[in-house]
């Protein structure tokens, strides 16, 4: 393997969170509500548990659009950016208005056709007190006009149980995608009480035949023990150029899945502090202290407050003993193959409430790495105040010196209702959704429901937050586009990405990839994203999936450019954009 070189807060009062003042370190940082973009609006109707969102550009518009999960029974949503700060929803003309249990979504081009498809997963009916396949999950092929079609039976991907997180990724690096599903077992069969004996389920991997087709592949690989998987992870840990898998557990630790030669072997046991049991819920993957290393923000169960009224159902939370570490936290890359929970030194790790979707993402262009997670959970109307379990969701600024901020006041993106309540957020993901050179957000929220009638939804609790970055500062950022050609995927996931303050490539600034899979349920643009402060010209160093390197010298910050693998110059995206719709692939982009 190669490796790249280069006191815990047991209380907190909720007067330390909701005090607004910015200091020096937050000062510029600032989010608007763009929700009122989504015309006609959106709300999840009907019952939901886990829904997940998808930042991708379905059209090869350049504009990065939203595909939405709705309640059980529900529609659906695919809003197309229009450009003009305004989305529409296209679901149904685009055909992809699934009404199923939506739960985790991804992206990418199965077909290496140059136009991304869809992947929605589905989850079973909870308490009908059956041990229910309400699935099947639905592959939707891009039809390169606007419109999807439904992947056949015949594809040989079938899963009809409780999906969680999906990710795709080119395990076995022949140039197209393969599908890694995480699974969860009916609530209906789960005790609470069962600490470590519950029922579990192992994740599917499903090899890419390249042909549309594939191969369960699970067993044959090396994937995984029986976990239950809320959360899934796919990146390069050990930057030796192939795809390494994390799974996040519930009851169980952040499994290891090191790629070696197309063949999976288990590192949990290994890896250091990952290996520690708890309920993770959300995995996001950055550098937060630019060494070269991806790092990992694991979101958990928490200390789950909860005070319950006799009458209502029960919520099924295992006891503490469950779980060695119940809380969300740091994990930092050693560079040996181990992680060590940092959380405590970082000040992102402390009895916060319930979290689900989580990202890094660099805020405010400093070129430092930032991290997002949502909070709650509300199955039952039960969030009131912060005694119950609730909390405003989380923004931590990163210091540059190994610690955080947390800005979640000050920056104005707390998670919080029309009828002054919080609201429950689950799925999470970032875009520039105005590519202004700022990194925007959208926060799922599950409606909660009505403690006087508990099939209905209490009104407005199911509205997500697009929140719009609209900081002040005047920090440089630079913003890549990458697309895989010569035998690699054409999402180019796995590449790596160095940026370089030099021609010389002496002056590492900061690294980033392009990951399959993280947060929970959801999906990030794939556009990377470098705040450089003050940084000009940078110089890029590419290492594309099947291992050829790339150099690209003296890029001007301010733009977003496409890197095409083998075409010797960065496409300018007014370029890109002035063409009609091409498909993103290596040969097209270098003519």
């Amino acid at each position: 393997m190669k490796y790249f070189k280069s006191s815990l807060l047991a209380s907190m009062c909720m007067s330390t969170f909701v005090m607004a003042q910015s200091t020096p370190n937050t000062q510029h940082v600032r989010f608007a509500n763009a929700t009122q973009a989504l015309q006609q609006g959106f709300e999840i109707q009907g019952e939901s548990f886990m829904p997940g969102v998808a930042f991708f550009d379905f059209n090869n518009d350049t504009l990065v659009d939203i595909y939405m999960a709705n309640g059980h029974g529900q529609p659906n949503a695919l809003y197309k950016n229009l450009g003009n700060g305004k989305f529409a929803n296209v679901a149904t003309q685009a055909g992809v208005d699934n009404t199923g249990y939506t739960t985790g979504i991804a992206v990418g081009d199965l077909n290496n056709d140059g136009y991304d498809d869809l992947y929605v997963a589905a989850q079973t009916t909870m308490g009908d007190g059956v041990n229910a396949e309400d699935g099947p999950d639905v592959i939707y092929i891009n039809q390169k006009d606007g419109t999807f079609k439904p992947l056949s039976a015949s594809s040989g991907l079938q899963e009809a149980g409780f999906t969680t997180s999906v990710g795709m990724l080119d395990y076995d690096k022949d140039g197209d995608l393969d599908i890694i599903v995480g699974r969860m077992i009916d609530m209906d069969i789960f005790d609470p009480q069962a600490n470590r004996t519950n029922p579990t389920v192992r994740s599917h991997l499903y090899r890419n035949n390249g042909n549309l087709t594939f191969t369960n592949v699970t067993n044959e690989v090396g994937v995984g023990k029986d976990f239950t998987t809320w959360a899934i992870a796919v990146f390069d840990y050990d930057n030796d150029n192939d795809v390494d898998i994390f799974l996040g557990h519930e009851q169980g630790p952040i499994s290891l899945l090191e790629n070696q030669n197309g063949k999976f072997v288990d590192k949990t046991d290994i890896a250091g502090d990952i290996s520690k049991y708890g309920a993770w819920m959300g995995l996001a993957v950055g550098d937060y202290n630019n060494d070269g290393l991806m790092d990992i923000y694991g979101t958990n169960i928490s200390d789950l407050y909860i005070n319950r009224d006799p009458s209502r159902p029960d919520v099924m939370i295992p006891p503490a003993e469950t779980w060695d570490n119940p809380w969300p936290t740091l994990f930092k890359n050693n560079g040996d193959g181990t992680f060590t929970d940092v959380g405590e030194q970082a000040k992102v790790k402390a009895p916060y409430e319930f979290s689900w979707g989580t990202f890094f993402a660099d805020v405010n262009n400093d070129g430092w790495q930032d991290i997002y997670m949502a909070q709650n959970m509300a199955p039952v109307g039960i969030i009131g105040d912060a005694a119950n379990g609730a909390g405003p969701g989380r923004l931590f600024i990163n210091k540059k010196d190994g610690t955080f901020e947390d800005a979640t006041y000050s920056a104005g993106v707390v998670n919080y209702g029309q009828n002054d309540q919080w609201l429950d957020g689950r799925g999470a993901a970032k875009a520039d959704i105005n590519k202004d050179g700022l990194v925007d957000f959208y926060l799922v929220n599950t409606p909660q429901a009505d403690p006087t009638d508990l099939s209905k939804n209490l009104a407005g609790t199911g509205k997500p937050y697009l929140f719009k970055n609209t900081s002040n500062h005047k920090n440089k950022w630079l913003q890549l586009r990458l697309v895989g050609g010569e035998g690699s995927n054409t999402n180019a996931i796995g590449a790596r990405v160095e940026i370089y303050k030099d021609r010389e490539f002496e002056h590492f600034m900061q690294a980033q990839t392009i990951e399959g899979a993280s947060s929970i349920y959801s999906v990030n643009e794939r556009v990377l994203h470098f705040g450089l402060e003050k940084a000009k010209r940078v110089s890029v160093k590419v290492t594309w999936p099947n291992g050829k390197q790339q150099i690209f010298r003296d890029l001007k910050s301010g733009k977003r450019f496409t890197l095409a693998q083998g075409c010797a110059m960065p496409i300018n995206e007014n370029q890109l954009q002035n063409t009609t719709k091409l498909a993103l692939t290596a040969a097209q982009l270098c003519k």
